[in-house]
């Protein structure tokens, strides 16, 4: 479990750079929408992480992390401020409940920004653990973030689906739209943006792999395109029932 720790950490690290504290400092009109689309890709990542829904009172606790490959080209806030990779990780719990639903909740703190979010899934399919068998969720997924420079309210509706490649590997394919709305309480003196509020909203796609390496512990790797230009990475490392 160690190990797997640190292959976690490993496949995080380069997304651990900030820049959300330097808003004030380099927010400006053009650059809110980007900034905006740009932290709403990162809330609606890291949601799932396979196809197949828990099962009634199964459960799942582990580490999230996403980032992107560089702000997007309109996104002058986090360029200005020498962010080459924006990251969020958080701490995710799950729960299945009846009806093929999955509750989760999930938070982190990082950089200043608190952020509180969670959601529900649906599978669309009862839960099948064959070999070669194909499954298939929905997801719809809220967040509030909260800096003291901004705030931002985000909602994410997703699918995915995976198939059990063999008992310990899982590809899964997902798409999903983020809906950001930013909120600006700091900004730079004379700039009028305090108080304004801008909506952003942009898809993604997701192509990832889930690796069983033990009993109940899981690992997965994703590549993202954001749609926003950008591309990005996300990692979860857990234990599910």
């Amino acid at each position: 479990m160690k190990k797997l720790a640190f292959l976690f950490l490993l496949l995080s690290a380069p997304g651990f750079c900030g820049g959300f504290g330097d808003f004030e400092k380099y927010a400006d009109a053009a650059s809110l929408k980007p900034f905006a689309r740009d932290l709403g890709a990162l809330l609606g990542s890291a949601i799932y992480h396979t196809g197949r829904g828990l099962g009634f009172a199964g459960f799942d606790v582990g580490l999230r992390e996403a980032f992107q490959f560089n702000p997007s080209s309109g996104d002058g806030i986090m360029r200005r401020a020498g962010v080459k990779n924006i990251s969020l990780g958080w701490i995710q719990g799950e729960i299945g409940m009846p009806f093929r639903l999955d509750g989760f909740v999930r938070g982190t703190n990082y950089d200043g920004l608190t952020v509180a979010g969670g959601g529900i899934r649906w599978s669309v399919m009862k839960v099948n653990d064959t070999p070669h068998s194909f499954q298939f969720m929905l997801a719809l997924a809220g967040h509030a973030a909260v800096h003291e420079q901004f705030s931002a309210a985000h909602l994410a509706l997703s699918a995915v689906g995976s198939w059990r490649l063999c008992p310990y590997a899982i590809p899964y394919l997902g798409v999903g739209m983020d809906r950001t709305r930013l909120s600006v309480k700091s900004a730079p003196a004379g700039s009028g943006l305090i108080g304004d509020h801008v909506t952003a909203t942009g898809p993604r796609l997701t192509l990832g792999f889930n690796l069983k390496p033990a009993q109940f512990v899981y690992i997965g790797v994703a590549a993202n395109e954001f749609f926003n230009g950008r591309q990005g990475l996300e990692t979860s490392l857990g234990v599910r029932f």
